[in-house]
């Protein structure tokens, strides 16, 4: 399972955040998986006997995977060269958000019905799709669920965050609601940074991910992060890439090697500059 939390903005922006562990039987765990991805969208022009189709459209949508990983994984590797090869009529084909989702519902029916006639409820998962309409011209959000009620279960797709809201999904859940209801001040990733930090809560954890629209595209940026250690007077400060943790050293520029062209976003930048005042020692080195 996971904590998996999603807002639209008062800008009309939308976000993306989660935590970073997979669960397997028997409550082991990793903490490095990927749970938020990017998807290129591709939209040609149909093919014709004397020319190649040509590229009409081309942007970026967000996904946020939470519950089974087998489910999202095959789905995610099944519709990555579908989405890359979509055709549409010019002035015909319904080129809205909701009709490439609805192409995808298609493939995650079939994936999950036959995952779920194997492992019942353990193969139930959930999808968080973020990106840009070209019909309507503006950023959406689509949930995409399993229904496991009746047989044969049904997959259902609804839009969500039309205005302006926080929405929270997976086993952290409940634990996330009650901190924000308590501190709704509180940054959305340090919600999730507190959850994942909850030792009564084993199915969250791992490192901060962290995704959102910007004009037409989803981008995916690096975290800053840290953690204090008051008996040394130290704050160890470190980078999530998606689902991998780095330190300063990594980063590091070095002319023979390549860099990360990665951007990180600082929300914790204000509680790392309290430190300081107190005069605790930065450090940036592993652990």
């Amino acid at each position: 399972m996971s904590l998996c939390i999603v807002w639209r903005d008062e800008d009309q922006d939308l976000h993306i955040a989660s935590d970073s562990r997979l669960t397997f039987t028997g409550n082991n765990s990793i903490d490095f998986c990927p749970k938020i991805v990017r998807f290129p969208i591709k939209i040609y022009s149909p093919n014709r006997e004397d020319e190649l189709s040509k590229l009409l459209y081309r942007f970026e949508y967000g996904f946020g995977f939470v519950g089974n990983f087998v489910t999202s994984y095959i789905l995610k590797e099944s519709i990555f060269d579908i989405l890359n090869s979509l055709q549409c009529i010019p002035e015909i084909t319904n080129i809205s958000m909701e009709n490439i989702c609805d192409t995808i519902q298609k493939f995650f029916q079939i994936i999950s019905k036959d995952i779920c006639e194997q492992i019942a409820e353990r193969g139930l998962s959930e999808i968080i799709i973020i990106g840009f309409c070209l019909k309507d011209k503006k950023q959406k959000s689509f949930l995409l669920n399993i229904d496991a009620s009746e047989y044969p279960i049904k997959t259902n797709l609804e839009e969500i965050l039309s205005k302006p809201e926080i929405l929270f999904f997976g086993s952290g859940r409940k634990k996330a609601i009650e901190i924000f209801e308590k501190s709704p001040e509180f940054h959305l990733l340090k919600i999730l940074k507190l959850v994942i930090n909850d030792e009564n809560i084993s199915t969250v954890g791992g490192g901060l991910q962290y995704g959102r629209m910007e004009d037409s595209d989803f981008k995916i940026f690096g975290v800053q992060d840290y953690i204090v250690n008051d008996e040394h007077n130290t704050v160890n400060v470190f980078f999530h890439l998606r689902n991998i943790r780095l330190y300063q050293e990594d980063l590091a520029f070095q002319t023979d090697n390549f860099i990360y062209n990665q951007r990180f976003v600082l929300p914790f930048k204000n509680e790392i500059d309290e430190y300081i005042k107190k005069d605790y020692e930065i450090k940036s080195g592993a652990i």
